[in-house]
């Protein structure tokens, strides 16, 4: 679930403690039932992010299935070569903010979801697909003895922010992974507790099972 706090341009800086408090509204917000079988669900862990004036939070529904997600700000005036060539990343040289946000955002996912600093070759393959696939979707595999998948796209209604969701999974080949989380961003309208103004909602379909 994704919000936006109230009270300027979503690219202005906000206080922590009101990106605090709207992470909290989001969890609170977050479904208490399975929309398919209308039973009660049993909360799996969560991960959360925040910039400027948007915060996210996602909540698996598996006790041992730990997401990670990320939003960044496509701010032309960081140095993002600079930023992802610290990091051994080959991409870094061509890496305008769009794309250079999108792979930022795609390794703090891996990292609140394996606990581990992806390697570089993780983060050219990234940058690999989203340059291939677009900001409107871009779906990550990743093989090995913890596959991992990983979805990233523009954040919806606004485009100077990229998202990822990342999750490790037993099969890294699902062929309906994109499609469910596709089906999972809607135009569904959440805001702050207490105000009227714009906000932001993703649903969890496919990584919150």
């Amino acid at each position: 679930m994704l919000g936006r706090i109230p009270g300027g341009p979503s690219t202005d800086r906000c206080p922590r403690e009101r990106q605090r408090d709207a992470i909290l509204d989001c969890i609170a917000r977050l479904p208490q039932h399975d929309p398919t079988t209308g039973e009660t669900k049993n909360p799996g862990p969560t991960s959360r992010s925040h910039c400027r004036r948007i915060v996210a939070v996602a909540r698996s529904g598996s006790p041992d299935l730990q997401p990670g997600i990320d939003i960044e700000l496509a701010d032309p005036r960081r140095d993002w070569a600079g930023i992802l060539a610290a990091y051994g990343v080959r991409a870094a040289a061509i890496a305008p903010a769009r794309l250079g946000a999108a792979i930022w955002s795609f390794g703090e996912a891996c990292y609140k979801a394996t606990g581990k600093v992806p390697a570089p070759v993780l983060l050219d393959h990234a940058a690999t697909c989203i340059q291939a696939q677009g900001d409107r979707g871009t779906l990550v595999r990743w093989p090995g003895p913890r596959p991992l998948l990983a979805y990233g796209r523009a954040v919806p209604g606004e485009p100077g922010f990229m998202m990822f969701v990342v999750v490790i999974k037993a099969d890294c080949t699902a062929p309906d992974f994109a499609f469910d989380i596709d089906l999972s961003i809607d135009a569904g309208l959440v805001a702050p507790e207490g105000t009227d103004a714009p906000s932001i909602r993703v649903s969890s379909a496919g990584w919150n099972r």
